[in-house]
């Protein structure tokens, strides 16, 4: 199962329009990235059924929920969930 914090690079990279790598602000400027990672793990029993975080970053607003789909509060469409690494 992939990361959720690259999902919410690539999240956000997709709303701007631009190569991850290419992001103005490095996502470990404002959130830790293992701890969000960790928060979001599937526990022993499988994924978490709850849990929502809500932080800004490149100027969106970022919604992780337990089921780790990732979307933007400013755009009600296209939210993405990690893949397989």
């Amino acid at each position: 199962m992939g990361k959720v914090s690259n999902a919410v690079v690539e999240r956000v990279a997709k709303a701007e329009n631009v190569d991850p790598r290419e992001l103005n602000v490095s996502l470990y400027e404002v959130i830790d990235p293992d701890a969000l990672d960790a928060l979001f793990a599937p526990t022993c029993n499988g994924p978490r059924p709850v849990g929502k975080i809500t932080f800004e970053f490149c100027g969106h607003t970022v919604v992780v929920t337990g089921d780790r789909t990732v979307s933007l509060a400013d755009e009600r469409s296209a939210a993405v969930s990690p893949t397989d690494d």
